[in-house]
This record gives structure tokens, sequence and C-alpha cells, in this order.
């Protein structure tokens, strides 16, 4: 898939006032705000979570830009389709135009909220012919232009916009959303709260060439979902470190959370923990001791924490969590990802030793399945492993 971008564009309101009208948005939506962070020069921004929100300059435009992917707010194309958060700001200041495009332009469309509901909606795809994947076409409240209003265009048509750019020069209708964005005179044009949590800032368009630019002044937001929990959550993101650099309360706060997996929001922190490379490592692998001996009652939370274990396979990680990170995705193999990330370790002969004997652990408790299998072939000429595997193998009653 392409390069994907959205921003939400909210007149520009007091500091205070929005980041109040702001946290009220997430509470109606059932999170709260847990840190907030304002670099004094734009760069990678510190805490791990991808339930972020970047937020702009406050008072250089007559629009506040913000961007988010809303991880965990809704499903993923309610996200595009009625962005929640777009709506819910509009409840206390109005309108709120949400931008975005889809796969590389495959998609782009826009949205205006006004007193929380969308009243105006448009969207237009590559391939006119082909319904959209995405979004829904919704049309607008009856004769209303307000996106031609905001524009100081009355006569302004989306779709004679986008076609020009369908049809034009760079048949790109990425550059559709990002020259609207410049109309409503947004810089930078195209924004992923991804590239701007990575310190790769923002895209400024320029007759058709991509030009990135820094994001100075920007601040972002952290949510979580609000959880009976929280106080625990929170105890654990305020531990500091003893004397030695040892943080036994992070150790002790796992272990009392062990027992509650099957809740969303501790499986979540449980995962964040994980997948956190600047965590303390000792909790990061006593959270995976308890991940190995847990079973999961929802598939959403298996998937979820797996995909966790699976981003420490896939990174160049402390030595010892990646160790036990391949013994915990023994009990995850039937993810998708994790069983690409446990291959991946196992055939590579730069894996550290250990950790490849702990993937082909987790392959073995596959059983004689095709995947294992063919997987467990791979190594017949390995010199390390290839024996065990053939063992194996031969146990399975497979020559």
């Amino acid at each position: 898939m392409g390069a994907s971008y959205n921003t939400i564009l909210v007149p520009t309101v007091e500091r205070e006032k929005f980041l109040q009208i702001l946290a009220e948005a997430l509470g109606q939506l059932g999170h709260d705000i847990v840190h907030r962070e304002e670099p004094a020069a734009y760069g990678r921004f510190g805490y791990y979570s991808v339930q972020m929100i970047f937020i702009g300059p406050f008072g250089a435009h007559r629009w506040l830009p913000i961007s988010s992917w809303g991880d965990g707010l809704c499903p993923f194309r309610e996200w595009f389709r009625q962005n929640p958060l777009a709506m819910e700001l509009s409840r206390n200041v109005s309108p709120v135009v949400y931008l975005f495009s889809y796969d590389a332009g495959v998609e782009v469309g826009y949205s205006i909220f006004v007193d929380g509901r969308q009243v105006e909606s448009r969207s237009a795809g590559r391939h006119p012919d082909l319904h959209l994947q995405v979004t829904t076409v919704a049309a607008p409240l009856s004769g209303s232009n307000i996106l031609g209003e905001l524009l100081e265009d009355p006569q302004f048509d989306y779709t004679a916009f986008t076609d020009n750019f369908r049809k034009g020069n760079f048949k790109n209708l990425e550059l559709a959303t990002a020259a609207l964005a410049e109309r409503l005179g947004l810089i930078p044009h195209l924004l992923d709260p991804y590239d701007i949590d990575d310190g790769d800032g923002g895209i400024v368009v320029e007759r058709g060439v991509y030009k990135p630019v820094t994001l100075d002044g920007w601040m972002a937001v952290y949510y979580e979902m609000i959880s009976e929990f929280a106080d625990v959550f929170r105890e654990f993101r305020e531990a500091v470190p003893d004397q030695k650099g040892e943080v036994g309360a992070k150790i002790r706060i796992i272990g009392r959370l062990a027992d509650n997996l099957d809740d969303a929001t501790v499986a979540s922190f449980f995962g964040k923990v994980v997948a956190n490379r600047n965590e303390y490592d000792m909790a990061r692998i006593e959270a995976l001791k308890v991940l190995e001996l847990h079973e999961a009652k929802s598939d959403e939370l298996h998937r979820g924490l797996g995909s966790a274990i699976a981003s420490v396979l896939e990174s160049r990680d402390d030595e010892l969590v990646q160790q036990w990170a391949g013994i915990a995705a023994a009990g995850y193999m039937n993810v998708d990802r994790v069983c690409r990330a446990v291959t991946e370790r196992l055939i590579s002969r730069d894996t550290e030793l250990d950790l490849r004997y702990n993937c082909l652990a987790a392959v073995k408790r596959l059983g004689p399945v095709e995947p294992a299998v063919a997987i467990l072939r791979r190594l017949l000429e390995d010199k390390e492993l290839g024996p065990s595997a053939i063992r194996q193998l031969r146990d399975w009653g497979i020559e």
C-alpha cells in the first residue's frame, strides 16, 4: 500500500481552550489524554504509542492543523468516512474540515463537521468506475457548498477539481488533496502522523515535486482508553530507577496486572510495554513471560499481543528481550505476523543462536502442518539447526 495522509483543520483558538476541547472530545470517545510532548526543536517524539495526535502551532493561521490516525478510536474505514474525532471537536468549535488521501491517492476526500454533525462530504477515486473501498460518497446538505464558502469560491466543484488531477499531467489524486490544503492556506500540504512521530516532518508539494519540511512548534498529545486500571498504568509510567538503575516497581506492577489480560486496556498496556525499546528491559521480559502462558479469550486481543511480540523479533532489540520474545512467540504462531517474524529469525544465519533455537521451538509447536514442515525443510542443510530439524521431521513421520 502507498502513503496515506490526513489532516483535521480546526478554527484557531487559544491553546489551553483547544486542549480542553480535545480532552472533552476524546472523553466522549472513551479515552483520556495521558501524556503531552512539546520538543524544544522538532525531532523524534519520545513517548511510545501510536495513539497520538499531533497539533500545529497555535495562532499561526486561521486554521489549527492536527493529524492523527485515530488508533483505537474507531474502525479503520470509519476514520475516513465519518472521522469521529473531527465530529466531536465540532461540538465546541466549528466548522471542522477533514482532508485525506489514501494509498498514494487511490482515494481522496474531505468532510466538514458543524455542531457534531457531518454536514458535507465528497470523495473521489483514481478509477472513477470502480467502487471506492475506503470512503462512501455522502451528499452535502441540499444546495450547500460549504467548502466553496471556506475557499471564498462559491462555484467550487470538488468533482471537477479532482478530475483535473486525475486527467492532468501528474495523474495523481494525492496532489489534489495537497492542492486543496494549499488553497485553505495550510503548510505543510500533506501530513502522516507516523512520519511526524519518526521525525520526518510533513510534505509541501511544489509543481508536483514533494519536499519534506520540519514541523517546528508542533506538539504531541497521547491518549489511552479510559480504564479502571488507569491509576496502575500511571504508577507504572511514573516509577523511577533506584541507585542501581533497576525499576522493581515496574516488574511488580506487571505481576499485579497479569490476571487481567482479558481486559482490552490491560492487553494494550502489555503490548506497549513489550514493543517499546525504550522501556525498562526487565519489565518487558516479565511481560513476555506472562504472555508466554496466556491464552486470550478474544481473537482481536490475541492478534494484538502477537503483533507486539513480532515487533520485537522484527527489530534490532536487546538480545535477552528478543530471546524471550522467541519463547513467547510459540503461543502466537497462528498470527501471520508472528509466524513471518519467527521464520525470518530462524532462517537467518545472522541471528543469535539461542534466539534461533527459541524460534525453532515455536515452529515445532505448530505440529506436523504444512507451514511448519516447509520451514523445517529450509533448515535441512543448516549446520547448527539442520540435525534438530531432521529429527523433528522424522518424529512427525515425514522424510
